[in-house]
Order: C-alpha cells, then sequence, then structure tokens
C-alpha cells in the first residue's frame, strides 16, 4: 500500500475484483462510466481471456474508493485488461490526483500497455505526464476510429441528412427481403430465454467465413463463454440487447449489444452469407439506429474501426488509442526498441549490455 503524496490518496493492489466489485460499481456510477468499466464486464474477461496475474490498482481517498485500474502482470510486463473483444478501455479516476496514484501504482514494471483507451480521455493525460515525470519512454499509437451516431431529433429528421445513395440502398433492401419472405427486426433485453438468443446470435456469425476460418464467436474456443458471462452480467441490469433479423422466421443478421443510460453500444455483429446479396447486416445498423431514434436514446455506438459502410450513417469518430510506458532501464529500453523498431536493435542492445558486463568483471 501506498501514500500518493501531497493529495491523501492511497494506493493498493488486489489480485481479486470481488474485494472491491460493490465499491467498483459505486465508483463507475458516480464518474458516468461505460459498462466496459465495470467490474462485472473484467469478471467475464478475466475467466475467458485472462493470463497473467490480475492486478487491480485501487486509489482511496479518507477510505472511499477514487480510482480503479485494472491490469494483468505476465514476464515482467502490464497492461490492461483488454483485447479485440473490448470495445474501449476506461481506467476510473475522480480527478487528477486519483488518476496520478494510479499511474503511480501501475508502473514499476519494464512496460506498462494500456490497449484502446480514447485519445481525449483526462486520465490518459494524467497517466502520460506521471509516467514521463519518472523517467518512463510514453508512446501512444493509434489503435481505431470507433464511429458514433449522436441521437437527436426524430428519425424522420435524420434520415434525411445521409446521403441520398444511402437512403436509396436502405429502402432497397428492406423492400427487396420483404418480397422474398415476412421481414421482422426484434430486439430482446434478455429477461427471458438469455442464453438461447446469445447462441442464436451467435451461429448466425459462425455461417459466415469466420466460421470456416474458426474465428467465429461460437467455435473459437471459449469466446462464447464470455458472452454468456457478459449476457448474464448485462441482462440482470437490464442493459443486454440481442438484435435479429429474421427472414420468415430465420435469424439472418444478428448483433450481441449493451444499452446503458441512454448509449446503445454494438458489439458483436454477424449475417448469413447465403442472404449475402440483400446486404442484411448493414440493414440491420439501418433498423439499429432507427430503434435509437425511436425509443429517445442520445448515442448510438458502432464499435470496430471506421469501416464505409459505417461512415455512410455520418457518425463522429472516437480515437483511440494504445498507450505503452517504457521503464528507464535496460528492459524497458529493450521493450521500446522492439516496438518501435523490430528485434535486431534490440539484440544489438542486449549484445552490447553483454559486452559491457563481461569488460566490468575483469
Amino acid at each position: 500500500m501506498t501514500a500518493h503524496a501531497g493529495s491523501e490518496v492511497v494506493t493498493d493492489v488486489h489480485a481479486d475484483i470481488g474485494e472491491i466489485s460493490s465499491e467498483w460499481d459505486t465508483l463507475a456510477d458516480q464518474v458516468g462510466a461505460i459498462p466496459f468499466a465495470r467490474p462485472g464486464w473484467f469478471k467475464a474477461w478475466l475467466a475467458t481471456f485472462g493470463t497473467g496475474t490480475p492486478m487491480i490498482v485501487s486509489a482511496r481517498r479518507e477510505g472511499r474508493l477514487v480510482g480503479v485500474l485494472p491490469l494483468e502482470e505476465l514476464n515482467g510486463r502490464r497492461r490492461s485488461m483488454a483485447n479485440f473483444h473490448s470495445p474501449r478501455f476506461e481506467p476510473l479516476a475522480v480527478d487528477a490526483a486519483a488518476a496520478a496514484a494510479l499511474t503511480e501504482g501501475a508502473l514499476g514494471s519494464r512496460r506498462l500497455s494500456l490497449s484502446f483507451i480514447e485519445t481525449r480521455s483526462k486520465t490518459l493525460a494524467t497517466i502520460t505526464r506521471q509516467a514521463r515525470a519518472v523517467g518512463y519512454d510514453v508512446r501512444i499509437r493509434d489503435a481505431e476510429e470507433s464511429p458514433e451516431v449522436a441521437i437527436a431529433g426524430s428519425w424522420d429528421e435524420y434520415f434525411p441528412t445521409v446521403s441520398k445513395n444511402m437512403r436509396r440502398e436502405f429502402r432497397r433492401r428492406q423492400k427487396r427481403l420483404s418480397e422474398v419472405g415476412e421481414l421482422e427486426f426484434e430486439t430482446h433485453d434478455g429477461s427471458t430465454d438469455a442464453e438461447a438468443r446469445v447462441r442464436e446470435a451467435f451461429a448466425v456469425e459462425a455461417r459466415s467465413w469466420k466460421g470456416a476460418a474458426g474465428t467465429a464467436v461460437a467455435v473459437a474456443g471459449s469466446q462464447l463463454e464470455f458472452y454468456l458471462d457478459v449476457a448474464n452480467w448485462a441482462a440482470e441490469r437490464g442493459w443486454l440487447r440481442i438484435c435479429l433479423l429474421r427472414l420468415d422466421g430465420q435469424a439472418i443478421a444478428s448483433d450481441f449489444a449493451l444499452e446503458v443510460d441512454g448509449v446503445f453500444y454494438s458489439i458483436k455483429g454477424g449475417y448469413d452469407p447465403a442472404f449475402g446479396e440483400y446486404s442484411p447486416g448493414r440493414l440491420m445498423d439501418g433498423l439499429e439506429i432507427q430503434r435509437a431514434h425511436e425509443i429517445g436514446l442520445r448515442r448510438f455506438e458502432f464499435g470496430g474501426d471506421a469501416e464505409h459502410h459505417k461512415l455512410q450513417w455520418r457518425p463522429q469518430s472516437r480515437p483511440l488509442v494504445r498507450f505503452d510506458a517504457f521503464a528507464p532501464t535496460l528492459a524497458g529500453r529493450l521493450d521500446c526498441l522492439v516496438a518501435v523498431h523490430g528485434r535486431r536493435p534490440a539484440k544489438a542492445l542486449r549484445a552490447a549490455g553483454r559486452r559491457a558486463r563481461g569488460r566490468g568483471t575483469h
């Protein structure tokens, strides 16, 4: 446990999320955190994707939790509990002093890596300053340009603002599929048959090329268990949304999503390639945005990178970055060289270090 001088903030490290999960959720409510910054999300993530030692850095002021930074430690490196199944990663801190304390508690390894963190995050700015102040070499690289649509006004006001071609294609896809059979768009909140709806959604994805490649959630190891865990956690809170586009009762497109505080987070979608000529996945995007307008949400987040079919809906951009801080040690410099220039310069530096140590022994 470490006291952060001058701010009355004390840091600690926990190996078990459950030790502070209740306080963590309270803090998340206080700062208006995204769902992917809550303990329930990280419990599911750790159970499926965790490979290192959990290291949850906490910060307290007068006994009250004011900051949390969930990490893993592996091979002398510390990294965020995040991967490509994480729409975003967000350390929680009530103020700059709490963020500085979290940084102090997180440093100490050869490398600290935080992936998919928002570039506009005030917490990221504080972590960057704090790491540089103690000699760490900080590198920040672009990760994704995550698109989102601000929901204001009605669908009838918004829809004419997208391109004429996009409007025509959206209507054409609906018309063509309706001519083939009965078209239905459904949204399930998980209050009943949550597991069945999740499995149905990912069965749609598995019928695509991802299934043949072995990367679809339903066939790629334990990934489905992660989404089932998230679904159970989110359904208990009323946050789960499983969207299905059906043709004559058969699901031909799907989306695993969360809806929290007026924001729809699209996380993992798929479509049946047998209906690829109708672009059911892209039709699904439009129907979800239409629903967001109709029920009065504040924002629709696509998730993932800024692909062309998303940009046609006139979204704003939310840049996400990867943050790396390399320790001012030989091991840290080697890691930095590998990250920036590849392995050859790092091998040369390692060899020079061995030669230097050899000269010092004679």
